[in-house]
């Protein structure tokens, strides 16, 4: 049998919500500007 589609979430967990450290989010922060989002906010 092939995996469960939720055992394919959980094994791509971090590629689908990286985590970022601090050394990357400085080098990453030249593409946009810093933003935040509530809880249960749409995110497009």
């Amino acid at each position: 049998m092939g995996n469960t589609d939720e055992d394919l979430a959980t094994a791509r967990r971090p590629q689908i919500f990286p985590r970022f450290n601090d050394e990357e989010i400085a080098r990453l922060s030249r593409f946009g500007e810093p933003r935040s989002y509530g809880r249960g906010e749409m995110v497009a």
